[in-house]
């Protein structure tokens, strides 16, 4: 913790640990994020996302959806999804499996209620 220049990180396919220079990483890291075909750049703050999603969800109020259920659904002190990569120890180069954390963001309840339905 006390070292900047490392960056510690689970590998990806074994319960090791992997320590890479945070330069190597960080340039890992921007590669993936730098394809336009999977990451788009978002430039909205977390508050305003939650605060679009609830506008949306209250046009929903005038539906046949249950009002338990929408309260439900309400996102309430969410987060943006983090990014972030494994190390691929396995594989040439040490490549990064790109991971995309979602807990608790705006859309997090949604998520699951439309999982269950389908």
């Amino acid at each position: 913790r006390e070292r900047q220049d490392c960056i510690v990180k689970r590998s990806d396919k074994s319960k090791s640990m992997v320590v890479m220079d945070r330069a190597t990483y960080m340039e890992k890291v921007n590669t993936i994020l730098a394809d336009e075909r999977y990451y788009e750049k978002c430039e909205m703050k977390a508050a305003r996302f939650e605060e679009l999603t609830i506008k949306e969800l209250e046009q929903l109020q005038y539906s046949d959806m249950d009002e338990d259920l929408l309260k439900w659904i309400k996102p309430r002190n969410t987060k943006l999804a983090e990014f972030y990569g494994l190390p691929k120890t396995h594989k040439p180069g040490t490549p990064l499996r790109p991971v995309v954390a979602a807990c608790n963001t705006p859309v997090t309840a949604v998520s699951i209620v439309v999982e269950r339905i389908l």
